[in-house]
């Protein structure tokens, strides 16, 4: 059959989220370095900024139910390569049996999962799919050691590796792109309504979260008189940061200095803008991914297992992590004051290794070269 398209890319793309733009931005990428895709199709809107620049085929509206699902087996049908890209994509019964079909479609050798996170499944049919899944797809590999733990009990016998999140290799392709700059200021970041095990919304744990947000904050801004920004890195309308980020806002006094910094749909100006701060405080994941990247100092508020797991692996110390509910204000305010007048512990998990363990999602689905050579991991 003739396939029409070098790749297909499969990921939680074009939704308002800074993590998932990353991801997308970073399997674009790869795909074209490391297989050399030069007609790439991927799951995100065709008028996304970031699929736009690319040169990437998005999709057009759906017009009826089952549309996108058709679009899906269409493309993987006529695609030389199926790539899902990053993060947590295996979760739910019905969209990993989805995915299985698209495998079917393109062939269990041209499939591959890449720097995903597998965590806790909605039920049992969910686990059962995501075995399935694991020993169809032709390449797996995860971002960090829960999930490859979780992975190779469920499909001892498949083609699993563990590696790195995809996010840190943009750093390959931006490094003559991004500047030293001045920092100054503080950055928060906050997630709302949190989800419990059980799928309930926990308001009053927000509402708790928002009170000792506002305290912190104001603390923070009359010890140091740094200028404090609250940065929103996920806009989907449901969920999006700037909900919870009124309510604080609400909630502090008239006289505290607070400037807002609105989602982007472009990885590397978030890059930029992330880097201009001497500290970060942040609930969502690639918040503290971000600012590990630009070597900014963070305070992870830990709200889901997938944020420990980063800090675990990128060795964060434990006097930077925090329990999102159950921080205490003059803790953080302490850390933070502290790390302004002596310095931050930063990550001890080196960078150049975590852009080396990035890269290497992509090391058995082509002839390694050159341009991996510059990174000590996979010399």
């Amino acid at each position: 059959m003739m396939k029409n398209l070098d790749a297909y890319l499969v990921g939680y793309y074009g939704m308002r989220n800074s993590g998932d733009d990353a991801l997308m931005q970073a399997t674009m990428l790869g795909a074209k370095t490391f297989l050399g895709s030069a007609s790439i199709a991927v799951n995100a809107p065709i008028n996304n900024p970031i699929v736009r620049e690319s040169g990437c085929i998005g999709q057009t509206d759906v017009v009826f139910r089952g549309h996108q699902r058709l679009k899906h087996y269409h493309r993987s049908l006529h695609s030389k390569a199926v790539i899902f890209g990053g993060g947590s994509v295996l979760h739910s019964c019905r969209d990993i049996a989805q995915k299985r079909h698209m495998i079917a479609l393109a062939g269990a050798k041209n499939s591959m999962a890449l720097g995903v996170g597998i965590e806790g499944f909605s039920d049992i049919n969910a686990e059962r799919q995501c075995k399935k899944f694991l020993n169809e797809c032709g390449l797996v590999t995860v971002r960090d050691k829960q999930s490859y733990e979780i992975a190779t009990l469920l499909a001892p016998h498949a083609n699993i590796r563990h590696t790195f999140d995809l996010a840190p290799s943009l750093l390959h392709y931006f490094a003559d792109r991004l500047n030293p700059v001045e920092r100054q200021g503080i950055a928060f970041n906050f997630c709302p309504k949190v989800i419990t095990p059980f799928g309930d919304v926990n308001e009053q744990a927000e509402a708790n979260r928002v009170n000792k947000a506002a305290k912190l904050i104001t603390a923070t801004w009359e010890a140091t008189r740094e200028k404090i920004y609250l940065i929103e890195l996920n806009d989907q309308p449901l969920i999006s940061d700037r909900l919870v980020h009124d309510k604080i806002m609400a909630a502090l006094p008239s006289w505290v200095e607070v400037q807002r910094i609105s989602y982007v749909a472009n990885p590397l100006a978030t890059l930029k803008c992330i880097s201009m701060f001497k500290a970060l405080i942040g609930m969502r994941l690639h918040a503290l991914v971000y600012a590990y990247m630009m070597q900014t100092p963070y305070l992870s508020l830990e709200y889901h297992n997938k944020c420990a797991q980063w800090c675990m692996q990128t060795a964060t110390s434990t006097d930077n992590r925090f329990d999102a509910n159950e921080f205490s204000v003059a803790e953080i305010h302490n850390r933070i004051t502290h790390g302004l007048r002596y310095g931050f512990i930063q990550p001890k998990f080196p960078l150049h290794q975590a852009i080396s363990l990035s890269i290497s999602n992509w090391s058995e689905s082509h002839e390694q070269n050159t341009i991996l050579r510059h990174y000590s991991p996979i010399q």
